[in-house]
């Protein structure tokens, strides 16, 4: 008896557990001989669930093209975050912050690649660098580059015999240089810790890098810093400004992080022929509703109450 019972209490608590844990793609796993309640969905339109689910894959578009926002059209601001948009048969969202992030990013590296926004500046005192023999040939092979961004050094000579002879000794013959003036972009001086570091990537890029790693670093968190944030209100001009402005990106959808900018929820046309096909399954209901949506005549009354739920 008492092993009966014990039985009993163990599947009552195991129960739980498995409804807590069986999880698949969002959805509860439910045993087969229990149906779902069709009945108790009437006030949820959930298309990762139920009716829709079978449609799934195409009602949620897996990606979006950047052709799509040629012609999207803008909706209004969702809590000082998003900016819903329709493009083509897609109804997407755009992140505010990263696509602002975006458009400034590309803006501040334009600035600097024309030089608008790249300075040179003289060290108060000269900066003594001792280099490998592997790091000294990279000086040579690249000066041109390194010069270009601002980097100027003097190198200490010596003859050809004594450099010939260290080229089999890589690495273990150090040379000195003198770093005189250094990369200043917006402002913020480089360093000689980020000219190494411009090295080592023309080395590991065969000097096809276009720019240093710390101008990219400081870009990026400039335009970070200075984009629109999350809880900025905007106006609709102001969304439809900043939606045109990240049409004409070249990675219009990923921020200076790689955080996408864009997400597409629904394909449109596709939940609408769901929702039609179940519209027909559901005529015969009394008062036909689906999912507690329900079609209402056009009236001068609840035109009137839209208004003044829209003013409040």
């Amino acid at each position: 008896m008492l092993s009966c019972i014990s039985e009993l209490i163990s599947r009552e608590v195991q129960d739980p557990i498995d409804h807590r844990t069986k999880w698949r793609s969002c959805s509860p796993q439910t045993p087969n001989d229990k149906l779902i309640d069709i009945g108790n969905q009437n006030n949820i339109l959930d298309i990762s669930s139920g009716f829709l689910h079978l449609a799934g894959n195409s009602l949620i578009p897996e990606t979006i093209g950047k052709k799509c926002l040629e012609d999207a059209k803008v909706l209004h601001q969702v809590d000082k975050k998003f900016i819903p948009i329709t493009a083509g048969r897609t109804l997407a969202v755009i992140d505010q912050h990263a696509a602002d992030e975006r458009i400034r990013l590309e803006d501040l590296r334009q600035k600097v690649l024309s030089g608008e926004a790249k300075a040179l500046t003289y060290l108060d005192a000269e900066q003594e660098l001792v280099l490998p023999e592997m790091g000294y040939q990279l000086l040579n092979s690249y000066g041109e580059q390194i010069k270009d961004w601002g980097w100027i050094c003097k190198s200490h000579t010596q003859n050809s015999e004594s450099f010939r002879r260290n080229l089999d000794i890589l690495n273990r013959q150090q040379m000195t240089i003198t770093l005189v003036a250094v990369p200043s972009i917006f402002g913020v001086n480089l360093n000689d810790v980020d000219l190494l570091e411009f090295l080592q990537q023309l080395a590991d890029t065969d000097g096809s890098s276009t720019m240093p790693p710390s101008v990219v670093r400081l870009l990026n968190s400039k335009a970070c810093r200075g984009a629109i944030m999350f809880g900025d209100s905007l106006l609709p001009l102001e969304c439809s400004l900043l939606v045109e402005e990240l049409k004409h990106t070249s990675l219009c959808f990923q921020c200076a992080h790689g955080r996408p900018t864009t997400v597409p929820l629904v394909n449109l046309e596709a939940l609408h022929n769901q929702i039609t096909k179940l519209g027909l399954m559901n005529e015969g209901s009394s008062n036909n509703k689906w999912h507690g949506l329900q079609r209402h005549k056009v009236c001068l009354e609840r035109a009137v109450l839209r208004l003044n739920s829209a003013k409040s």
